[in-house]
């Protein structure tokens, strides 16, 4: 039997522990860390370990925004999360990009886990502010953004504007609860990934066929959706609502459907492994199948990794 995925969620700055706090919540089974120069932000957090970082040179408050402080302060202490989190096969790094601790933390810590660790999958997410925001944050995020994709496996960027016009009249704590849940999903999908059931004649998938996709590859997608049918929800996934993405020619792709074993027909196997590799050129695609009685419709995750997105070119750029 195959060992069990360790996975560790590293929440870093304000929009990292509250992603944590929700992610805890839920009872997601992945390891928490919370990290923050700020130790009244901390203390609050829902998370299995707390690292307060930069004492000296914020006084346990925030870095005021300022990218150099997050980053001296997270070179003091990276060692500590390289450490904790040596056994596990997977690592993931949520923090909104723009202020101090997010954007100077960030790099240094995936770099640090490079760095020790070459081989362990670092996936990112990433929130980019509103543009309105001042350009010290904008700047920030740009300087940050550039880096992370570039040193983590796999990126995942929301950005706040494209949150904005889709929920504009919503208040914005209830907002990134939305992109929390999208996180919680993309979690739940990689680790969904364990005791897939195969389908006969496809190329099948478990972790292995995932990580050599997601290996240095750039942006990605992680998308789960529910539909009355296999074909609807797998449509529905490949949309990213809150970044723009274009799966043609990308790395490689992962689709597995969860349902009863009657919701699964031969035709949807057909149709969607024809729009991945005629329709989108994608040459390395994996599928699985995972029995379940407890949904009432059944339910496609998709990853994509190595796509490309006009959003993060413009943003990158201007």
């Amino acid at each position: 039997m195959a060992a069990e995925l360790k996975i560790y969620v590293v929440g870093i700055g304000g929009r990292g522990l509250n992603a944590l706090t929700a992610i805890k919540r839920r009872g997601i089974p992945v390891k928490t860390i919370g990290i923050d120069t700020d130790s009244s932000a901390l203390s609050v957090a829902k998370c299995d370990e707390k690292l307060l970082i930069g004492e000296d040179l914020t006084k346990g408050r925030s870095t005021a925004g300022v990218m150099e402080i997050g980053r001296k302060a997270m070179e003091a202490l990276a060692y500590k999360i390289v450490e904790k989190v040596a056994d596990g096969e997977v690592v993931v790094l949520i923090s909104g990009l723009g202020g101090g601790a997010g954007s100077g933390g960030h790099t240094v810590l995936v770099e640090s886990i490079k760095e020790r660790f070459p081989e362990k999958l670092v996936i990112s997410f990433v929130t980019i502010p509103f543009k309105t925001e001042s350009g010290n944050r904008i700047n920030n995020a740009k300087m940050a953004l550039s880096t992370i994709i570039d040193i983590s496996d796999v990126t995942v960027v929301h950005f706040n504007d494209l949150l904005k016009e889709k929920y504009p009249s919503l208040p914005l704590v209830r907002a990134y609860r939305i992109l929390d849940n999208k996180i919680e999903e993309s979690l739940r999908a990689i680790l969904g990934l364990q005791n897939i059931k195969p389908i006969p004649g496809v190329v099948n998938v478990d972790f292995n066929s995932f990580k050599a996709i997601a290996m240095r590859s750039g942006l990605g997608l992680i998308n789960v959706k529910e539909a009355a049918s296999v074909l609807s929800a797998f449509k529905e996934a490949l949309k990213e609502e809150f970044c723009d993405i274009d799966v043609t020619g990308c790395k490689g792709a992962v689709v597995y459907i969860e349902g009863s074993e009657t919701a699964l027909q031969t035709s949807d196997i057909y149709d969607i492994s024809g729009t991945l590799t005629s329709t989108y050129g994608i040459q390395v695609v994996y599928f699985g199948f995972k029995p379940s009685w407890e949904l009432t419709q059944p339910k496609v995750a998709f990853i994509a990794t190595g796509v490309k997105s006009e959003s993060v070119r413009k943003f990158l750029e201007e």
